[in-house]
C-alpha cells in the first residue's frame, strides 16, 4: 500500500510526500528493488542528483542485468550533462533490452546534443511520433538544456520535437524563444544571456568605470565616442530583442 501511495505521489508531482513515504516503507523492508528504484527517480524528480546517483549504482551493483536501472542513471547523468556517459549507459541499457524506448531516447538526445549525424539524430522526431512516452524525456531534457544556458543544443531538439509534433504550444513557444537567443546579432548580449543579471551588474560597473576614466583622462572625442557607444548598446539591449522577436 505505501508504495502505490508514493507511486501515486510522484504521478502527482508531490514529491515530498512520495519521498518521506518511500522511506518509512524502506525502513520495514530496506531490499524492496521497486521501492528503492522508486526512490531514485524521486530524487532525479528533486534534481537530488548526487543521492540519486549514489542510490542507482548500489541497485546496479545489486541487479547489474537490469535495463531499467541503466536506463535511469543514463536519465540523471543527461540532466547532469555528462553526455558521453549518458551515452554509454544507454547503450548499455538497449544491449540488455534492445527495445527500450526510454534508452534509446536517451541515446538519441545525446546524438542531438553533440550534433552526431547519425541514425539518431534522424530517428529521435520518428521514436517521439511512434512512441510517445518518449516525449517526456525528450522534453525533460529540453527544459534542462535551457536551464542551463546550452541554448544551442536546446534548439536542436526543440525541431527535432517539431517535427513529430508541429502543433505542440510548449515546443513552437520554445523554439522561438531559443531562435531568437541564438540568433547571430544577439552575440553582443551573449554575456547576459549566459550568466544572467550578474553578467550584466558587471557590465554595467564597468562601463561607469569606463566612462568616468574616460571623461577624465582621454581627449573630449575620444572619451564621447565611449559614452556614446555605451549608450547606443545600452539601447540595443532594451530595444533590439523585442523587434527580434516580432521578426522571427
Amino acid at each position: 500500500l505505501l508504495y502505490y501511495s508514493a507511486y501515486i505521489y510522484r504521478e502527482q508531482e508531490r514529491y515530498k510526500d512520495a519521498e518521506s513515504t518511500l522511506k518509512e516503507l524502506l525502513r520495514h523492508e530496506p531490499d524492496y528493488f521497486a521501492a528503492c528504484f522508486l526512490l531514485a527517480s524521486v530524487y532525479k524528480d528533486l534534481k537530488r542528483h548526487t543521492e540519486a546517483e549514489g542510490l542507482i549504482i548500489e541497485l546496479i551493483r545489486q541487479n547489474p542485468e537490469s535495463s531499467a536501472c541503466y536506463t535511469l542513471y543514463a536519465e540523471i547523468m543527461l540532466e547532469t550533462l555528462y553526455v558521453d556517459k549518458a551515452e554509454k549507459l544507454a547503450a548499455e541499457a538497449m544491449r540488455l533490452e534492445p527495445d527500450n524506448i526510454s534508452a534509446r531516447a536517451v541515446a538519441a538526445i545525446c546524438n542531438v546534443i553533440k550534433g552526431d549525424k547519425t541514425e539518431y539524430q534522424h530517428s529521435l522526431a520518428e521514436l517521439v511520433r511512434n512512441h510517445p512516452e518518449a516525449f517526456t524525456t525528450s522534453a525533460m531534457m529540453l527544459v534542462v538544456l535551457y536551464e542551463q544556458k546550452k541554448h544551442r543544443e536546446a534548439l536542436r531538439i526543440a525541431q527535432e520535437l517539431l517535427r513529430c509534433d508541429p502543433n505542440n504550444e510548449f515546443v513552437v513557444e520554445m523554439i522561438k524563444e531559443l531562435r531568437i537567443l541564438t540568433h547571430v546579432t544577439m552575440i553582443p548580449l551573449m554575456p547576459s544571456i549566459k550568466y544572467g543579471w550578474h553578467a550584466s551588474a558587471v557590465l554595467y560597473v564597468i562601463a561607469i568605470v569606463a566612462c568616468y576614466t574616460a571623461s577624465r583622462y582621454l581627449p573630449g572625442e575620444v572619451s564621447s565616442l565611449i559614452i556614446y557607444g555605451w549608450l547606443l548598446y545600452v539601447l540595443y539591449s532594451w530595444i533590439y530583442p523585442p523587434i527580434l522577436k516580432k521578426i522571427l
